[in-house]
């Protein structure tokens, strides 16, 4: 059996999402919050910035289209004035993938666009 490459990266996110999602979904957002020290980045951060790595991938360099990040409204919701995945955030910019309400529905919008479903006209903003 000859899988393509669009099909083997839909499945390995999809594997990596549910042990994500098995592994943090009961967590507080205290847990999600807490650094084990002022220079180490957050879980609920790490959540974030997964999320955005694969929106970024995805939709730029397979898919050839806008990431849901921008297309969505997702880089307003979060305050953030860069398209960034968090790689050389501060700390203090670092702490908006917190939110795991909002992280969440934003990796779920990036996820339904990267397994090929439209994720509708900013369905996911409150």
């Amino acid at each position: 059996m000859t899988v393509n490459l669009r099909d083997f990266i839909q499945e390995s996110l999809a594997s990596v999402w549910e042990d994500l999602h098995n592994a943090t979904d009961d967590l507080t957002h205290d847990q999600l919050i807490w650094r084990v020290s002022p220079k180490v980045n957050s879980i609920g951060f790490l959540l974030w910035h997964v999320g955005r790595v694969e929106d970024n991938f995805v939709q730029r360099f397979i898919q050839r289209g806008d990431e849901v990040w921008s297309s969505g409204g997702w880089q307003e919701k979060f305050g953030y004035a860069t398209r960034g995945i968090g790689t050389g955030f501060t700390q203090e910019e670092g702490c908006g993938g917190a939110d795991k309400d909002h992280a969440g529905r934003a990796r779920a919008a990036a996820r339904r666009r990267s397994a090929g479903e439209s994720e509708g006209p900013k369905a996911d903003l409150p």
